[in-house]
């Protein structure tokens, strides 16, 4: 067929599905002045992590550092590409609180101390 002007030879392809990727060890909402923490993406140690507060590892974790990122809400990327080079991302959404310095009511009088002050974002 292919001698023949006009016609075509049959090409067979492989269609090979996505990677399901996925992002543990991080919660939904930080205070701006938590500790950083510790994120990997399924397919460690390949992926690369991208986004606000984010180093990347270079080995499929990364540390996700509230006080970098800042106040507000954060989106965080992981992206792997498999041996076939099939590439797919997870996204998560982070929400960091500002603190809040209040103060405590050391002595129950129902007025707080000012000489004892306690930082929260939760209230």
């Amino acid at each position: 067929c292919s001698t023949v002007p006009g016609c075509r030879t049959a090409v067979n392809y492989v269609i090979n599905p996505l990677p399901e990727v996925s992002i543990s060890g991080l919660a939904t909402t930080y205070c701006e002045d938590a500790a950083p923490v510790t994120i990997t993406g399924n397919f460690a140690p390949s992926g690369t992590f991208a986004g606000t507060g984010i180093i990347d590892n270079g080995n499929g974790t990364a540390i996700f550092n509230p006080n970098i990122a800042g106040v507000g809400t954060h989106l965080l990327t992981y992206v792997y590409t498999n041996a076939n080079g099939c590439l797919n991302t997870a996204t998560v959404s982070v929400n960091v609180n500002a603190n809040i310095t209040y103060y405590a009511d050391a002595d129950n009088d129902g007025f707080g101390n000012q000489a004892i002050t306690q930082v929260s974002c939760l209230g």
